[in-house]
């Protein structure tokens, strides 16, 4: 529990040492720079496949590079387990393609608390990179939909996906 806690304010404290310099290299942010995405995440580890509810939000302080956070919140499984809790911090790359559709890459760090059988808690914590999809809906709402490696030793990968708004 006190590592839980140790790398929840670690995260914490990262990014809010990082949020100052985001300002600064707005000066060639687009007009939406701030972005909330509400989505699904399903994840698979092994035979088992937990889900939750998520929320990320974003900055883009460059025209196609931004920082974001997720967090995840207690969620469904099924095969013994199910996610907790986690949180992650991302550099998302993008590129469009056309008017409407842009691809994009995240890499980053997430940390991730999982109850197994007998309610037992596994934590993973590790680098974690992805690709995905985005499809706009308007001038501020797209549909977002990615994979991600959560981390390479357990072999964890999920798929996001959700409706982002910006702001």
């Amino acid at each position: 529990m006190r590592r839980t806690m140790r790398m929840k304010l670690l995260t914490a404290i990262l990014l809010a040492c990082a949020a100052p310099a985001f300002p600064l290299l707005a000066q060639a942010a687009t007009s939406n720079s701030a972005y909330a995405t509400l989505g699904y995440t399903g994840a698979t580890l092994g035979n088992a496949h937990p889900s939750a509810w998520s929320i990320r939000a974003g900055y883009y302080f460059a025209p196609q590079l931004a920082g974001m956070i997720q967090v995840l919140n207690r969620g469904n499984g099924d095969g013994g387990l199910v996610i907790d809790s986690g949180v992650g911090a991302f550099v998302r790359g993008e590129a469009p393609i056309g008017r409407r559709f842009r691809v994009y890459v995240l890499a980053g760090y997430a940390y991730t608390d999982l109850i197994g059988p007998l309610g037992k808690k596994i934590t993973i914590s590790n680098l974690t990179y992805g690709a995905g999809a985005e499809l706009d809906l308007g001038s501020r709402a797209s549909l977002d939909l990615d994979y991600l490696s959560y981390n390479n030793n357990s072999k964890v990968n999920g798929i996001n996906a959700g409706v982002k708004f910006s702001f």
